[in-house]
């Protein structure tokens, strides 16, 4: 199975975050793959719904992100600015390998200072396109 989470954030003056959900959700069905497309609240939102694919044969996942990021400069942690909190990157990775575990992977932010993750090093077969430094 191929398997997307299309997902975004806080909306505070980004009038395209539907549209850009609602483009990569578009793209991504005319090519076969299962999308969840919601708004993010809380990293809870996320276990939830990628619990309903636990067990779950996923050769593909894609994480899509659009919203407003943030860096924690002590522990240089990119944190996704969700309604009424943040949750930070590191989470949304456990998140995805302890429900659904994919063979391959790719990890789509568009959300300012998602470039920082640029020597994150991870799970092989994993794939990062960030929208900014």
């Amino acid at each position: 199975m191929r398997l997307a989470f299309v997902c975004s954030g806080r909306p505070d003056n980004l009038k395209y975050l539907t549209n850009n959900r609602n483009m990569v959700d578009e793209l991504l069905t005319k090519h076969g793959w299962k999308v969840i497309q919601t708004p993010l609240f809380n990293i809870s939102d996320l276990n939830k719904r990628l619990q309903e694919y636990q067990g779950s044969n996923v050769d593909e996942f894609l994480f899509f992100y659009t919203g407003h990021g943030d860096v924690s400069n002590r522990q240089q942690i990119l944190k996704l600015q969700l309604e009424n909190t943040e949750i930070s990157m590191n989470d949304v990775l456990d998140s995805i390998f302890k429900y659904i575990n994919p063979k391959k992977q790719a990890i789509v932010l568009d959300a300012c200072y998602s470039g920082t993750l640029k020597d994150l090093a991870l799970e092989k077969d994993t794939e990062f396109l960030f929208s900014s430094q």
